[in-house]
């Protein structure tokens, strides 16, 4: 058996008790697992669904489920789970607790739900991940493996059956310039996804070289997308699309009845 504790300090150890004549074997700390999704290489953290306590989710499946299944899991274990954790307390969880918790959650991917990966060149996702190069490979093409599985993975596990959907180029669409003091920084359009009718809005984001490709929304509304991102728990930067030669932010949301 193990039991994992997490301590304020945001460290977690892992106490292993093989439950027969030996007892408590010893403790160990938990990997971060970064080889496979890097949210936070600096360490684990809980209490908020943001990029610590995904690191965490992560971690803490691969060591009870193994990799396959928290690659495909530990986004859902963490705003079920993690983020509800006390940030400035301890916890403690047995391997035991963590599974019933985990298989307990609607929409768990099991080992069925995710056995259409198998042998499936379009479906490879969970493959790639697992296929990252290691350090001594160079970080260069370890980086590529990561964005490639990452890509993969969202085209991918979105389901057990989704099929693929016809690409919307954002020049196609008909936006309206809705910005009061500078138009162009928030478009506004309205698509249909599967029958149900969205506003799409596009907020102009700017990256600041000088401190680290930090994004800022300039213009009417810049506040939106950050609250967007904190509510939704965001990890790194958002994507962006190209609109009349500018970078925006696509944010879709649907109608009310």
């Amino acid at each position: 058996m193990k039991t994992y504790r997490g301590i304020p300090a945001h460290v977690v150890v892992v106490d292993v008790n093989d439950g027969g004549r030996q007892g408590f074997i010893g403790t160990y700390p938990l990997s971060l697992h970064t080889e496979l999704r890097n949210h936070s290489p600096t360490g684990f953290s809980w209490g908020y669904a943001g990029s610590g306590p995904s690191q965490l989710a992560l971690a803490l499946l691969v060591d009870v489920l193994g990799p396959r299944l928290a690659l495909a899991n530990y986004q859902q274990f963490k705003f079920a789970f993690i983020a509800g954790l006390k940030g400035d307390e301890p916890w403690t969880l047995t391997d035991a607790e963590i599974e019933r918790l985990a298989r307990a959650m609607p929409g768990f991917r099991d080992e069925a739900a995710i056995h259409h990966l198998d042998g499936d060149p379009t479906n490879n996702a969970i493959e790639n991940l697992l296929a990252i190069p290691t350090r001594a490979e160079g970080a260069g093409s370890r980086d590529a493996a990561i964005a490639r599985g990452q890509t993969e993975r969202a085209q991918t596990l979105s389901g057990p059956s989704v099929m693929p959907e016809p690409p919307i180029e954002a020049s196609d669409i008909a936006w309206e310039q809705t910005g009061e003091e500078f138009p162009a920084s928030r478009l506004l359009a309205t698509i249909v996804v599967a029958g149900c009718r969205m506003h799409l809005e596009a907020y102009a984001v700017e990256e600041n070289l000088n401190e680290g490709n930090e994004q800022t929304f300039p213009g009417d509304y810049g506040d939106v997308p950050d609250k967007v991102y904190e509510a939704v728990g965001g990890d790194g930067a958002w994507h962006t699309v190209t609109i009349n030669g500018r970078e925006y932010v696509l944010i879709a949301t649907p109608f009310c009845t």
